[in-house]
């Protein structure tokens, strides 16, 4: 059986306008509700940017074609491919460890 657990305390945060608007940038660049956004801060939870989202998911799709030419070539261009390929696994893992907050 599952404990669950509800959300019943509600926090008032007074916040001066620099923060105010470094808090939106956050939570805008996030996806998330404000809400959400605060709970994973809470919990050290990874907050990821859908921009930084959608260039991982970018870079994979380009490492997946660069493995393709890869293999469809029979390695005729490898030093090639292979340099581009560590450096796209390089930028994702740089990117992995990046958080918005």
């Amino acid at each position: 059986m599952t404990t669950k657990h509800y959300k019943t305390k509600i926090i008032h945060v007074r916040l001066s306008e620099q923060e105010y608007e470094t808090l939106l940038f956050k939570i805008n660049a996030s996806g998330l509700t404000i809400s959400e956004f605060i709970r994973r801060a809470a919990n050290n939870r990874r907050i990821t940017s859908k921009i930084e989202a959608n260039v991982v998911n970018e870079l994979r799709r380009i490492g997946g074609l660069l493995k393709h030419v890869h293999n469809e070539s029979n390695g005729a261009y490898s030093s090639d491919t292979a340099s581009a390929i560590f450096e796209i696994r390089e930028a994702v893992k740089h990117l992995s460890q990046l958080s918005v907050s």
